[in-house]
């Protein structure tokens, strides 16, 4: 049923285009009626209401003008659907999907146009990357990034390299927090859920202060009957807890920033074993984020100036079990069974400086120049080896878990790097109905050289009201320390000649406000990656097997996303993604994400009371013995009492559906968590 409605949609979709442009014709040729007159001032109207977006570009600009294709979230849309985490709204993304991974605790993986991102997507806060330096993955630090202090969520579905350099890779999510906002919110629900979250803003004289707290912990879902990598069977739970700290001091144009995360996810899969030694399973993360800013304005506001400088620091603790006793190290050669529970693990602390300096000028009504100039730093502080057991004579037993440090450690505990970036960029207003933007960033490496990524965007406004985009852009990822640095690990070595990964995306948009009361998005894309970093196949037990530079990968699909709301009180977000093809080293292959995917919000308010109904729809991936198809309803009802009080209602994956994915990391299917429910008491 689902799925036959989300192709109707889409086939509307694809046909309001034309029938768009045809209205937009008649419209020029009926300029001088009532009635253009009339509905041309109801699109004026809605696009002036519309929000500014900065993530595309460093500078405010309209989504429908933006060289890339970007998806917003409002801090009303955010709060009316139920959601406490990032994570849960990226699910409402489209070409976005969310797989669940064990490595280092149980984490989010994130999945854009057909492949999987996990150091591929970056990741802002309040213009701060929060991808950690050494491995540059997003899925570490966005686990349970609370959405309490935010005003906004800006998604680049693409690349954006050309300003932002390595990581925005396939996508960027750009985090607004606010700043002027005091309120306090508790939450409870089952699973022994519990949390609060406290804002504060205050001002004295010409200094604005701002902070946020917030802390949750809850004893996880209990999974019973989970069969792991060596097929064992047994049962788990993932019990999670963590909290934030950020705090902003403004003094007209001079700005102190201050964010501090910890999370912990104990005693889940952890690399993908079940025993009794899971419940020693340990991942915890914390990250410390501290910069400066001076932004000023000149000449009437036609010159904008940027510039910071920060420290940031990023511990990862992790200790698993690896192996239960039986089990043999390589599943062909039982002669290397381990008589005792083998447990490994790492701890890294990786420290970075960085200072940028962003330049804009407006030459005049049709012409914005920017540019900018950035360094970072990046060295080991600290690093740590556990084992249990000899990692290159697997079948000694050290009789405890040992701490390893110098050249018995898993990576070069002296690594360092040096990164120089340069971008500049223009936008032309050609005509009143033509843009043109055209940009590139050049980045230099200490460790493997240089890159130049380019990108540019033709913006046809076809009426005041809607836009064609054609845009092109390229992007890179940078080798991490891991992947340039590994030793002592029985099975893969580091190689320090990698070269980057590298992604050339085309896209086609249309978008479209209709009569004041929708907006369309119609996105088709075609992306190249190439240069993927993988480990060579093992080919001999006595040959380690290499991180190399290897493979490619085509994928081409559409995306749509329409917004309504046909009344004041009752909105609508539905969104459909469709991987048209995908090939891997020209050989055509399924995606390890849902060929077809869609998304449903539908929102009421009446009074102090709002209903919510939201749904995500996945098609089961094509041949795969695993990811089988759902749908998960969630809904949420906020009340507001008392002028100052709101009262909450969330009850998620109504249906309970038991839901796994494969995990292509740990081998193994991933169970995500059934029904929850939760209640939340606010104070603003």
């Amino acid at each position: 049923m689902m799925p036959s409605i989300l192709v109707t949609i889409t086939t509307l979709f694809l046909l309001l285009p034309l029938y768009s442009l045809c209205d937009d014709l008649k419209d020029i040729k009926s300029v001088n009626s009532k009635s253009a007159d009339t509905e041309l001032d109801e699109e004026l109207r809605w696009l002036k209401e519309e929000s500014f977006i900065i993530v595309a570009s460093l500078t405010p600009e309209r989504v429908q003008e933006a060289p890339s294709s970007v998806t917003v979230f409002t801090h009303e849309e955010i709060k009316s659907m139920g959601a406490t985490t990032v994570d849960e709204i990226l699910r409402f993304v489209p070409g976005f999907d969310m797989a669940r991974e064990t490595f280092g605790g149980s984490m989010t993986m994130n999945y854009i146009r057909g492949h999987m991102t996990y150091n591929r997507m970056l990741f802002l806060f309040d213009g701060e990357r929060l991808n950690d330096a050494f491995r540059g993955a997003d899925c570490l630090i966005n686990r349970n990034i609370p959405v309490y202090n935010i005003k906004r969520i800006e998604i680049i579905r693409g690349p954006g390299s050309a300003i932002y350099g390595s990581n925005a890779f396939s996508g960027v999510v750009n985090i607004v927090p606010f700043d002027d906002v005091t309120n306090g919110l508790i939450h409870a629900g089952d699973l022994g859920r519990k949390g609060g979250a406290l804002n504060y803003s205050g001002e004295h004289k010409k200094v604005r202060f701002t902070g946020f707290v917030n802390v949750y912990t809850d004893h996880g879902d209990f999974f019973k009957g989970i069969t792991d990598k060596f097929n064992h069977t047994g049962n788990v739970r993932d019990p999670q807890k963590g909290y934030d700290l950020s705090a902003k001091l403004n003094y007209e144009d001079l700005s102190l920033k201050f964010r501090y995360i910890d999370r912990s996810l104990d005693k889940f899969l952890g690399m993908g074993v079940i025993g009794e030694g899971s419940y020693f399973n340990r991942s915890d993360f914390s990250q410390l984020l501290v910069s400066g800013n001076y932004k000023h304005t000149l000449l009437d506001d036609t010159i904008s100036l940027d510039a910071s400088a920060g420290y940031s620091s990023e511990t990862d603790d992790m200790l698993v079990l690896q192996l239960l006793s039986g089990t043999a190290f390589i599943a062909s050669l039982p002669l290397l069974t381990v008589k005792e529970d083998a447990f490994g693990g790492i701890y890294d602390k990786t420290d970075s400086i960085h200072s940028k300096l962003d330049f804009s000028w407006k030459a005049w009504d049709s012409n914005r120049f920017s540019w900018g100039i950035s360094y970072q730093y990046i060295w080991v502080a600290d690093m740590k080896m556990y084992a249990s057991h000899n990692t290159h004579n697997p079948l000694e037993y050290y009789g405890a878990i040992r701490t390893f440090t110098g050249e018995q450690n898993w990576a070069d505990e002296n690594a360092t790097r040096n990164i120089f970036a340069f971008y500049v960029e223009d936008r032309q207003e050609i005509s009143d109905f033509l843009i043109f933007t055209l940009g590139s960033r050049f980045d230099r490496y200490s460790d493997f050289g240089s890159t130049l990524n380019p990108r540019s965007a033709i913006t046809f406004k076809t009426s005041p009201s809607s836009t064609l985009k054609l845009m092109y852009g390229s992007a890179f990822r940078a080798p991490n320390f891991g992947e340039l640095y590994t030793k002592n690990n029985p099975l893969l070595i580091g190689n320090p000649d990698l070269k980057p990964e590298k992604i050339n995306t085309y896209e086609l948009a249309y978008n479209k406000a209709l009569s004041g009361v929708a907006t369309l998005e119609l996105v088709y894309y075609y992306n190249h990656l190439k240069d993927l970093i993988q480990f060579a196949p093992q080919t001999n037990i006595t040959i380690l097997s290499p991180w190399i530079n290897s493979g490619e990968i085509k994928t081409q699909g559409v995306e749509t996303e329409i917004k309504l709301d046909p009344t004041k009180n009752l909105s609508l977000r539905v969104t459909y993604s469709r991987i048209l093809d995908s090939k891997e080293n020209d050989t055509k292959t399924d995606v390890a994400q849902s060929i077809n995917a869609g998304s449903f919000v539908t929102n009421y308010s009446i009074g102090d009371l709002n209903l919510n109904l939201s749904a995500i729809f996945k098609e089961k991936i094509k041949d795969s013995p695993y990811n089988d198809g759902c749908t998960f309803l969630n809904s949420s009802i906020q009340y507001k009492f008392f002028d100052h009080f709101g009262l909450g209602f969330t009850l998620n994956n109504i249906t309970n559906i038991e839901y796994k994915n494969y995990s292509p990391i740990v081998n193994m299917e991933i169970p995500h968590r059934g029904r929850t429910v939760y209640v939340s008491i606010e104070y603003q």
